[in-house]
């Protein structure tokens, strides 16, 4: 080989490193590394109120479904319970119960307020709304 064609490969082989020919970080490494940490730190950030809603709208279906066993206000304390333990911020006179023709709704409306470093504030806004069929006791569905 010669030393053009060791130097190409040379310089070929560097372009993937972080540091250039000095030791020193290239501006490219160092603008990657602070755009996935910005980007780790907003999925901290953002991700767990959404993965929150979808666990607790989840808990609110599999107590609808559980309708014909409880009351209205019994059922309010187990959506107010599974959601004190996904730590949705709500009271209970936010979970709205209706029966009508053999279904059931439950409507759940809360915010929950995101501040980013203190230079972003936002309130994202989660409505749950769940209408099932309410069984009797035997499993069977009303009509």
């Amino acid at each position: 080989m010669t030393n053009d064609t060791k130097h190409c490969i040379s310089n070929s082989v560097n372009r993937g490193n972080i540091l250039n020919n000095k030791g020193a970080a290239t501006t490219r490494s160092l603008f990657w590394i602070v755009f996935l940490a910005i980007c780790f730190y907003a999925g901290y950030i953002f991700v767990p109120p959404y993965a929150t809603y979808y666990l607790f709208k989840t808990e609110v279906e599999d107590q609808a479904k559980l309708a014909h066993l409880y009351d209205n206000a019994d059922l309010v304390k187990r959506m107010y319970a599974r959601a004190a333990a996904w730590d949705v911020p709500i009271e209970p006179g936010d979970i709205l119960i209706t029966r009508d023709r053999g279904k059931i709704n439950v409507t759940v409306f809360y915010v929950v307020p995101i501040n980013v470093a203190g230079l972003y504030q936002r309130d994202l806004e989660y409505y749950v709304d769940v209408t099932k069929p309410i069984m009797d006791s035997s499993g069977i569905l009303h009509n």
